[in-house]
Formats: structure tokens, C-alpha cells, sequence
């Protein structure tokens, strides 16, 4: 099971926004490194952890399948990154 490019950009800025904050200067090498690395392998596993994978939810979407909780774990998710994301801004200022 392979993620489908448009999928992988629309449901990834907040996992983006999240390495970002923690390395500035290298966020968008780690950002395709957490989605090629992280991500992909977890969406392709059967196990019950392939559910915090962006990838494998956005499938779920996309195919119409379980969508509330293919929903849920997306803004779970999110959230995760963005409060992240809030940390490391204010730690900052």
C-alpha cells in the first residue's frame, strides 16, 4: 500500500509545522524523512500502531471507508504536532 502524493501534501503540514519548530534550518529535510521513513512503513503495517500514520488515515479517507475515526486520528494527530509546534514557540519568545 503506497500513499498517493496529493494525499501525503494535504495531510502533513501540521506534522511539517511541528519539526519546523524543533530544527529550523533543516525542517524540510525532516519532514520528508518523518514522511518516508515514519510514515510509509507505519501505513503499510498491519499492526494497530499503523492508526497514528497520516498516511494510512488520509487512505482511509480516501477510500471512503471508516471515516469518523479515520477523522478522529487525523485531528488527534494534529493537534500532537501543533501543541508541538505552540511549545517550542513559546519556549522561544
Amino acid at each position: 500500500m503506497s500513499c498517493e502524493p496529493r494525499l501525503r501534501r494535504s495531510n502533513s503540514p501540521s506534522a511539517t509545522a511541528g519539526l519546523a519548530t524543533l530544527a529550523p534550518r533543516y525542517s524540510t529535510v525532516l519532514a520528508l524523512g518523518y514522511l518516508l521513513f515514519l510514515d510509509m512503513p507505519l501505513a503499510t503495517s498491519d499492526a494497530s500502531i499503523s492508526r497514528l500514520s497520516v498516511c494510512k488515515n488520509a487512505l482511509e479517507l480516501g477510500n471512503a471507508g471508516a471515516i469518523a475515526p479515520a477523522l478522529g486520528w487525523l485531528a488527534g494527530i494534529t493537534a500532537i504536532w501543533m501543541s508541538v509546534a505552540v511549545w517550542r514557540i513559546r519556549r522561544l519568545e
